[in-house]
Protein backbone atom coordinates (compact mmCIF):
# COMPACT_ATOMS: atom_id res chain seq x y z
CA UNK A 1 0.00 0.00 0.00
CA UNK A 2 2.75 2.49 0.86
CA UNK A 3 4.69 1.43 -2.34
CA UNK A 4 1.48 2.16 -4.41
CA UNK A 5 1.40 5.58 -2.67
CA UNK A 6 4.62 6.58 -3.15
CA UNK A 7 4.23 5.64 -7.21
CA UNK A 8 1.20 8.19 -6.95
CA UNK A 9 3.23 10.98 -5.27
CA UNK A 10 6.15 10.04 -7.54
CA UNK A 11 4.33 10.90 -10.53
CA UNK A 12 3.24 14.55 -9.17
CA UNK A 13 0.04 16.17 -10.55
CA UNK A 14 -1.09 13.49 -13.27
CA UNK A 15 -2.91 11.26 -11.61
CA UNK A 16 -3.33 8.49 -14.95
CA UNK A 17 0.37 9.02 -14.60
CA UNK A 18 2.35 6.12 -12.30
CA UNK A 19 6.08 6.50 -11.95
CA UNK A 20 7.45 3.80 -14.31
CA UNK A 21 4.04 3.08 -15.91
CA UNK A 22 2.44 4.08 -18.99
CA UNK A 23 -1.30 4.12 -17.61
CA UNK A 24 -3.08 7.41 -18.68
CA UNK A 25 -6.53 7.86 -17.29
CA UNK A 26 -9.35 9.96 -18.52
CA UNK A 27 -8.81 12.85 -15.88
CA UNK A 28 -6.43 15.30 -17.78
CA UNK A 29 -5.66 16.02 -13.73
CA UNK A 30 -6.01 16.01 -10.75
CA UNK A 31 -8.97 18.32 -10.04
CA UNK A 32 -11.14 17.09 -13.05
CA UNK A 33 -11.26 13.71 -10.74
CA UNK A 34 -11.96 15.84 -7.64
CA UNK A 35 -15.12 18.02 -8.99
CA UNK A 36 -16.40 14.84 -10.85
CA UNK A 37 -16.16 12.32 -7.63
CA UNK A 38 -18.17 15.59 -6.05
CA UNK A 39 -20.50 16.16 -8.29
CA UNK A 40 -21.01 12.17 -8.79
CA UNK A 41 -21.39 12.29 -4.46
CA UNK A 42 -24.08 14.85 -5.12
CA UNK A 43 -26.15 13.09 -7.77
CA UNK A 44 -26.70 10.00 -5.95
CA UNK A 45 -27.86 11.80 -2.79
CA UNK A 46 -30.25 14.11 -4.50
CA UNK A 47 -31.83 11.23 -6.60
CA UNK A 48 -31.64 9.12 -3.47
CA UNK A 49 -33.36 11.90 -1.66
CA UNK A 50 -36.24 12.12 -3.90
CA UNK A 51 -35.85 7.66 -5.02
CA UNK A 52 -35.22 6.36 -1.58
CA UNK A 53 -32.37 4.20 -3.81
CA UNK A 54 -29.16 5.11 -5.60
CA UNK A 55 -29.82 5.32 -9.51
CA UNK A 56 -29.33 2.52 -11.76
CA UNK A 57 -25.39 1.51 -12.78
CA UNK A 58 -26.79 0.70 -16.42
CA UNK A 59 -28.10 4.59 -16.65
CA UNK A 60 -25.60 6.34 -14.07
CA UNK A 61 -22.86 8.49 -15.43
CA UNK A 62 -21.11 11.59 -14.62
CA UNK A 63 -18.87 13.12 -17.08
CA UNK A 64 -16.37 16.31 -16.63
CA UNK A 65 -14.42 17.94 -18.64
CA UNK A 66 -11.99 20.72 -17.64
CA UNK A 67 -11.89 23.63 -20.44
CA UNK A 68 -8.35 23.03 -21.67
CA UNK A 69 -7.08 26.99 -20.73
CA UNK A 70 -8.63 26.27 -17.27
CA UNK A 71 -6.13 27.04 -14.01
CA UNK A 72 -5.95 23.39 -12.47
CA UNK A 73 -6.55 25.35 -9.51
CA UNK A 74 -9.52 26.58 -10.16
CA UNK A 75 -11.36 24.85 -13.06
CA UNK A 76 -13.67 25.67 -15.35
CA UNK A 77 -15.51 22.45 -16.21
CA UNK A 78 -18.38 21.42 -18.71
CA UNK A 79 -20.09 19.03 -16.68
CA UNK A 80 -22.92 16.41 -17.46
CA UNK A 81 -24.39 13.79 -15.08
CA UNK A 82 -26.98 11.25 -16.58
CA UNK A 83 -29.53 10.09 -14.02
CA UNK A 84 -32.09 8.06 -15.55
CA UNK A 85 -32.21 6.27 -19.13
CA UNK A 86 -35.60 7.93 -19.80
CA UNK A 87 -34.54 11.74 -18.90
CA UNK A 88 -32.06 13.91 -21.09
CA UNK A 89 -28.50 14.53 -18.80
CA UNK A 90 -28.14 17.48 -17.01
CA UNK A 91 -25.89 19.36 -18.48
CA UNK A 92 -24.15 22.77 -16.61
CA UNK A 93 -21.04 24.86 -16.61
CA UNK A 94 -19.36 24.80 -13.30
CA UNK A 95 -16.51 28.01 -12.97
CA UNK A 96 -14.94 27.82 -9.57
CA UNK A 97 -13.62 30.58 -8.04
CA UNK A 98 -12.54 29.41 -4.55
CA UNK A 99 -11.62 26.26 -3.05
CA UNK A 100 -12.32 22.86 -4.93
CA UNK A 101 -13.90 21.24 -2.23
CA UNK A 102 -16.05 24.08 -1.32
CA UNK A 103 -20.07 23.24 -0.93
CA UNK A 104 -20.58 26.32 -2.33
CA UNK A 105 -18.79 26.17 -5.29
CA UNK A 106 -21.60 23.23 -6.06
CA UNK A 107 -24.68 25.03 -5.19
CA UNK A 108 -26.00 25.89 -8.69
CA UNK A 109 -25.23 22.45 -9.70
CA UNK A 110 -27.47 21.08 -6.69
CA UNK A 111 -30.05 23.16 -7.40
CA UNK A 112 -30.07 21.46 -11.45
CA UNK A 113 -29.99 18.41 -10.43
CA UNK A 114 -32.52 18.65 -7.83
CA UNK A 115 -34.43 20.76 -10.36
CA UNK A 116 -34.24 17.94 -12.94
CA UNK A 117 -35.72 14.91 -10.45
CA UNK A 118 -38.04 16.81 -9.33
CA UNK A 119 -37.22 17.34 -5.66
CA UNK A 120 -39.04 19.42 -3.70
CA UNK A 121 -37.44 22.84 -1.75
CA UNK A 122 -38.23 20.69 1.68
CA UNK A 123 -36.35 17.75 0.10
CA UNK A 124 -33.41 19.66 -1.42
CA UNK A 125 -33.06 21.31 2.61
CA UNK A 126 -33.01 17.90 4.05
CA UNK A 127 -29.78 16.70 1.30
CA UNK A 128 -28.34 20.19 1.68
CA UNK A 129 -28.80 21.49 5.32
CA UNK A 130 -28.83 25.52 4.76
CA UNK A 131 -28.35 25.70 1.13
CA UNK A 132 -31.70 25.37 0.04
CA UNK A 133 -34.68 27.30 0.54
CA UNK A 134 -38.33 27.07 -0.44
Amino acid sequence: MLFALAELVAAGDDPGAVAGHDSPTRYSNESQFIVEAIVKDLAEEVFHAKHHQLPSPNSFAVRVVQAADSLTIQPACDIEVALESNRPPVRCPLALRGAIWLPDEYAEVASQLARITGLSASQAAGVFPGRCRP
